[in-house]
């Protein structure tokens, strides 16, 4: 999570939700793989405990309060939602990197799906609402960061009627999932119940992973490592942890975490493409190679990889081949409005100016938030009355 880097091409990627595989957990001996010397400050960082991520302030105590006079659960969940969406209440806005806790969230207006689940849950559980943590199993998809390649994950909350045991059904009428994301839904992606204690290594590993980005070693040490320690099975905060220590020249630990993460988790390909550049920094480049050439031919049916592809192309200035990549990509999903923003993008340093409106009309057919809507439509219009400029 990312949720959510090579650097070069060659860039680490970090995780901001990841992946996570439950089933081999009982078979997993974890090695805890910590050099706090080589981190000295990371003491004085205050990372957030589980009390105070899902806290409650005053103002939300007073909505709990109301929302429990509702008769069913059906009307609290329709309550909830209308609050947390509609802007003439609290109306949550989306924000990738809004990695804030429940009261954090409710003040802000701003949240990522991590965050939103975390208002979500603390609502609706001291309303006395069923509900659990869901990690929904979307494709790798990276976003860019400065030098840095996100790769993003996504987790929503499910609500059930009293009645309805936890086991019988994931996607029974009885269920109510709370989500920034409609798409998740109807392209009905593997999901998988998670424990409160992986959602806050999630949020540990997302508040370490921004630490990591603006080069504060000490917090992304501690969040990290806080991470591991709550879920010494959430195989992308041993990821990103292998991220900082290669990073900080630190290759035995870097080794280290990276295999608890694949020992955890063998398929987290984002992991095994670090390991590859870790190899490629110890001389042992033919099993840097190998490991790529693997990573890349399971990827390859992935459109979000070509979209990387296209990414790492346009930031270094190959706007020919960035276009090639992002086409790949809407052959294999046209329906995702970032590809065909990524292309207008390229375009537009090629000069092309009706290839840049072509493109910025196709990603505003296929916005899924008005927000993106109104971007794409503001560029358009600014298009038709002015010169090219970005």
């Amino acid at each position: 999570m990312f949720y959510k880097c090579q650097l070069l091409i060659v860039l680490s990627m970090l995780a901001l939700l990841g992946c996570q595989s439950t089933q081999q957990q009982a078979q997993v001996v974890v090695d805890p793989t910590y050099a706090d010397d080589a981190f000295p400050y990371h003491h004085n960082v205050r990372v957030e405990s589980e009390e105070e991520i899902f806290a409650l302030s005053e103002d939300m105590a007073a909505f709990v309060k109301a929302l429990s006079k509702e008769k069913s659960s059906k009307d609290k969940v329709k309550h909830l939602v209308s609050f947390l969406f509609e802007s003439d209440q609290v109306g949550i806005n989306y924000n990738s990197s809004a990695n804030l806790t429940a009261s954090q969230t409710f003040y802000s207006q701003n949240a990522n799906c991590m965050s939103l689940t975390v208002l979500s849950y603390a609502l609706a559980q001291a309303s006395n609402l069923p509900v659990a943590f869901q990690r929904v199993e979307v494709p790798e998809y990276w976003v860019r960061n400065g030098s840095y390649n996100m790769l993003t994950g996504h987790v929503n909350l499910v609500v059930f009627e009293p009645d309805s045991p936890l086991q019988q059904t994931v996607y029974g009428r009885n269920i109510y999932t709370i989500d920034f994301d409609p798409t998740v839904r109807k392209k009905a992606f593997p999901s998988q119940f998670v424990d409160k204690n992986t959602i806050v290594a999630m949020f540990y590993t997302n508040k370490g992973a921004d630490a990591l980005i603006i080069g504060d070693t000490n917090k992304a040490y501690a969040y990290l490592k806080a991470a591991t320690e709550i879920d010494p099975f959430y195989d992308s905060a041993w990821g990103n942890l292998g991220v900082l220590y290669r990073q900080n020249d630190l290759p035995v630990y870097a080794q280290r975490s990276y295999q608890n993460a694949i020992d955890i988790n063998s398929n987290n390909l984002t992991v095994l493409d670090n390991l590859a550049i870790l190899h490629d920094t110890t001389g042992e480049s033919e099993k840097a190679l190998a490991l790529r050439d693997y990573v890349h031919q399971k990827r390859l049916s992935n459109p979000y990889y070509h979209a990387l592809l296209a990414n790492e192309a346009y930031y270094n200035g190959e706007h020919l081949a960035a276009i090639k990549h992002y086409k790949k990509a809407i052959r294999l999903d046209n329906k995702q409005h970032e590809f065909y923003f990524g292309i207008a993008k390229a375009y537009a340093e090629l000069g092309d100016v009706e290839q840049v409106k072509r493109s910025l009309k196709r990603a505003k057919m296929n916005a899924n938030f008005d927000d993106d809507e109104q971007r794409y439509n503001a560029k358009i219009e600014f298009l038709n009355t002015a010169s090219l400029r970005y």
